[in-house]
């Protein structure tokens, strides 16, 4: 090769090299050396194929545009276009150029447009090449600081791309780079050694800010701490399981009550696990309802389950499918609660409830019996004391006889009249108090009410007002009891009205069905004593009990017979104004003026 000859092909801007028949480098030009970074003196007797990988065998053939890579160190290649002249010698005439599809464009302008930073450094770690996303990450002229994910500096020989090089194996590790003290930037690198062919190492290195990556892992970290504190530290059984039925996870609670390791029964059937194993019976039930919530059912059941102390637990227990945003069933949560405690509760509440049922059957009885026995000679007290008033044997010697015998009398009149009022109570109690139904005139039942009334509001100054139209329909219904609940009304109102007051009685009747009324200016009803007035033996406390007496019998008994016709009974009340106690029956109860006619017809046939 002459020196004119030299001196073109070292200028030549192609790269170039001349191949012997041997296969060595016997020239290359600087053009050539430039792309792998070395001097022309350096490649010259390297194999090309070191160099060149995909190069023609044959050298004798021309060549062109054949695609080889070219080989800068390690693992790292880059593809050019080759064309092959032979010389006469058995060598050949190599040039290279960018394969056509990289035409135009320069490696360098690639690598800088890169988003992630790339960074090459020796072996002795000084960067001798890195794009402009490194050289921004990393500061011009600053000297950032390296940690690691606990936050600490890194060692001497800790960075990535030193590892890389010390183990010549690829290193990827998430580091912190620091250039302030208030802030520190979290980069994901990707360092990899590489050997030029002619010997020499470095290290690539390719790194990313994830920042937003990290704190993302941090929430969800917390977020998982949060999760575990609540699933563990519970009280109720709670689990995960795959749509099979497979344990993926159990909490501590379910964990302990067996006795049992999340790792002794992760991943068995869950039916096939200690907790289930005493009942073939509970399995099957399980199975079942494991294939229910596989298809978005939720289950729930009520079970028993013996635990490691050999107590048995009785067990709430549920499985509730868990789906996707598609609503496919992908989890099923298993979950029980142990309601032991609320078992023997309910149980000790119906043997309470069943005693407390007895021991009322047993009082009502005895009431009845009571009542009875102390009725029969109550009846000769008053049938004798009206004998000795009437005078029937003869006058009395002394006219002081006569206002003890009616005050015996009357005295024998109000016991009775208790006495038939506990009487009632214990029937209703018992079941045993029946009503009569029959057709009948209301206001006749009205009239007699208030004829037996009338002394007693006399005798207390209290006026009586009636407000009955001329029209009531008749109804059906039991005309004593009837007369029972207007009378215990008007009683109260009555016996509650000072001196000087008045009691007034209405009635009237509409598609609605038919009500009556009893109103008074006494001295009316305090708001916490609305509910308990219709308690058995109630009685107002204080004074008022001392003052107005009475059993507290007469309105549970009025209610009940209300209720026993159907209707209802409400009162309204403003202590010190008074109370009106509105009685309705249904529609139900009237008896229309063709039926009547057609009644009258039947109990005529009748007679």
């Amino acid at each position: 090769m002459t020196e004119t000859f030299k001196t073109a092909f070292s200028a030549l801007p192609t790269p170039c090299a001349v191949i012997g028949a041997n296969g060595q480098l016997d020239a290359v030009n600087d053009s050539f050396a430039a792309l792998l970074g070395c001097s022309v003196g350096s490649l010259t007797g390297v194999a090309a194929e070191q160099l060149l990988e995909g190069l023609p065998s044959e050298l004798s053939i021309p060549h062109h545009g054949v695609l080889v890579d070219l080989k800068l160190g390690g693992t790292f290649s880059v593809r050019m276009g080759c064309s092959l002249a032979p010389l006469p010698d058995g060598g050949a005439v190599v040039s290279l150029c960018p394969a056509p599809e990289m035409a135009g464009w320069p490696y360098q302008l690639i690598v800088e447009a890169i988003q992630g930073g790339i960074t090459i450094r020796d072996e002795d770690g000084r960067i001798i090449g890195s794009n402009a996303a490194a050289r921004k990450l990393l500061g011009h002229g600053s000297s950032p600081e390296f940690i690691g994910r606990d936050g600490e500096p890194l060692g001497p020989r800790e960075h990535p791309a030193f590892m890389a090089l010390d183990s010549g194996n690829p290193v990827a590790a998430v580091i912190g780079l620091r250039q302030d003290p208030n802030h520190t930037r979290w980069l994901q690198v990707h360092s990899a050694p590489i050997r030029h062919p002619l010997g020499g190492r470095a290290v690539v290195s390719s790194f990313s800010e994830i920042n937003q990556l990290v704190e993302t892992q941090r929430l969800l970290a917390d977020s998982e701490r949060r999760f575990r504190a609540i699933f563990e530290h519970t009280f109720e059984f709670i689990g995960l399981l795959d749509t099979q039925g497979h344990l993926i996870e159990a909490n501590a609670t379910a964990l302990a009550f067996i006795g049992k390791k999340l790792d002794e029964v992760v991943g068995q059937h869950f039916a096939d696990t200690p907790w289930w194993s005493h009942s073939a019976t509970e399995r099957a039930t399980l199975r079942d309802g494991i294939e229910q919530a596989a298809q978005g059912r939720f289950v729930r059941f009520e079970t028993s389950h013996p635990g490691a102390d050999g107590s048995v637990a009785t067990v709430d227990f549920s499985l509730k499918p868990v789906c996707d945003e598609t609503g496919q069933v992908i989890y099923i949560i298993p979950e029980g609660r142990d309601i032991s405690h609320l078992k023997r509760a309910e149980t000790e509440l119906t043997t309470a409830k069943l005693q407390a049922e007895a021991a009322n059957r047993a009082k009502s009885a005895f009431l009845a019996t009571m009542s009875h026995e102390l009725r029969t000679p109550l009846n000769a007290v008053i049938g004798f004391s009206e004998t000795i008033m009437e005078q029937v044997f003869g006058p009395l010697a002394n006219a002081r006889y006569g206002e003890y015998v009616s005050l015996i009398h009357s005295a024998g009149c109000h016991l009775r009249d208790i006495i038939e009022d506990v009487l009632d109570v214990a029937r209703i109690e018992i079941g045993e108090m029946s009503i009569q139904e029959d057709a009948m005139d209301l206001a006749p039942c009205l009239e007699s009410a208030l004829a037996m009334i009338r002394p007693k509001a006399a005798e207390r100054h209290v006026r009586l007002d009636v407000s009955l139209p001329a029209d009531l329909p008749r109804l059906r219904a039991d005309g004593l009891r009837l007369r029972q609940i207007v009378l215990n009304l008007l009683s109260n109102a009555v016996k509650f009205t000072p001196p000087g007051g008045s009691v007034r009685l209405a009635a009237r009747a509409d598609d609605s069905g038919l009500s009556f009324s009893v109103a008074d200016t006494g001295i009316g009803i305090r708001p916490e004593d609305m509910d308990v007035i219709w308690t058995p033996f109630f009685q107002v406390e204080g004074a008022l009990s001392r003052q107005f007496g009475g059993t507290g019998l007469g309105l549970p008994i009025v209610r009940h017979y209300v209720e026993r016709h159907g209707g209802t009974i409400v009162v309204d009340s403003t202590p010190g104004q008074g109370s009106t106690f509105t009685v309705r029956l249904p529609p139900e109860r009237l008896i229309l003026a063709a039926n009547d006619a057609e009644g009258t017809e039947e109990d005529a046939k009748r007679g």
